[in-house]
């Protein structure tokens, strides 16, 4: 895509089926291969599949395959080149349908030159199925590229084209409301331990909404709770590390400085990265969201941020949980399993000091 003298296509406009060809090469470029060659999208060739090895493409029936999409996916990372800033372009207005603008005699004539026009020699029953085309100096010989006209290209008085059948024209007809596709699978996790999120996507393309259609309802996307085990290091603060990480990059009043975690005092500000500076105490916002994982406040072990949101999540760590640790620090617990220690220390202290008794891991409400 980015070499300077291989990132481009050269193509023959030999009609307007001529776009699935430019569209084709293009893939190429872009770094995609053949379906069926090399992959596994040999069966999407027949139903019209842009990348088979030889086009078959129509208006009224055209995809990406899958494979198309993941290769896509794999390269478009590199191309460098296309991280530049984009410009504006006056794009013409196109209509709702392209044949609008187009009779099938002018149809005829961008697919097989000067002089076509509509074949009159024979007539199917619907017009619409397949284009074809004879020139006057032989009328009787007919030629076709096998796709149907464009749709909105009339076909009656009152009707019009329409993905392959002649029908009367009405404008709702063009609405499509979008569908959801298939939910991808689950990504992998925001954090290694200690509680982290991860997503799975659905996109509204299965129809993709069109010509005023209602868009899909619902969400895109989908997140549950993973790595759920404590980190190794107890104390490890996941916001102190991301505050860490701007020490040798983030300038704050031209100066560098050490940044240390910092709970804002609004609650809808918490999943947003704010640090403090230790030389001056200066607070500063690093422009962007904590990490998905991040704890929303010190004050909430398990509610998290999520997509700059905080999520409540209960000591259960369900989302959406009232579960709370009782006194005891039982999660969900009636306050019925603690245990007191007591203890009694007569002797007098000496420096540098000495132990009285051990604390037993995760006690709390000392007295």
């Amino acid at each position: 895509m980015c070499h300077p003298v291989r990132s481009c296509t050269l193509n023959h406009e030999d009609g307007f089926s001529s776009a699935f060809v430019v569209a084709h090469e293009t893939g190429h470029v872009l770094g995609m291969e053949h379906d069926g060659q090399g992959n596994r999208c040999g069966d999407e060739t027949a139903m019209g599949s842009v990348m088979a090895p030889l086009v078959q493409a129509a208006f009224h029936r055209y995809h990406w395959s899958m494979c198309s999409g993941q290769e896509l996916k794999r390269y478009i990372q590199t191309y460098d080149c296309l991280l530049d800033d984009p410009f504006k372009h006056d794009w013409p207005q196109l209509p709702e349908l392209p044949g609008i603008n187009y009779s099938m005699d002018e149809q005829c004539r961008f697919d097989f030159g000067v002089g076509y026009k509509i074949c009159t020699s024979f007539r199917t029953f619907d017009p619409c199925k397949q284009l074809w085309c004879s020139h006057p100096d032989n009328p009787y010989f007919c030629k076709t590229k096998k796709g149907p006209p464009l749709d909105g290209t009339e076909c009656a008085p009152g009707k019009w084209c329409y993905k392959g059948h002649c029908m009367w024209k009405n404008p709702n007809q063009l609405k499509q409301d979008g569908a959801w596709g298939s939910w991808s699978k689950y990504g992998s996790c925001s954090r290694s331990c200690g509680t982290g999120v991860r997503f799975r996507t659905r996109q509204c393309n299965n129809p993709a909404p069109s010509n005023g259609g209602q868009d899909c309802p619902g969400v895109n996307y989908e997140y549950q709770l993973c790595n759920t085990n404590e980190c190794p290091k107890h104390f490890e603060d996941f916001r102190a590390q991301q505050c860490q990480l701007r020490n040798s990059n983030f300038e704050f009043q031209n100066a560098k400085h050490h940044w240390l975690p910092y709970e804002h005092p609004d609650a809808n500000k918490r999943c947003h990265l704010y640090c403090q500076s230790k030389e001056t105490g200066d607070v500063a916002y690093m422009k962007q969201l904590v990490h998905d994982g991040t704890r929303c406040s010190y004050k909430d072990a398990y509610s998290i941020c999520v997509r700059g949101e905080c999520v409540k999540v209960g000591c259960d760590r369900e989302i959406g949980s009232n579960k709370v640790e009782d006194k005891c620090g039982v999660c969900g617990g009636d306050n019925s399993h603690c245990r007191t220690v007591k203890g009694t220390f007569t002797r007098t202290p000496k420096k540098p000091g000495k132990d009285m008794w051990k604390l037993p891991a995760a006690a709390n409400k000392f007295l």
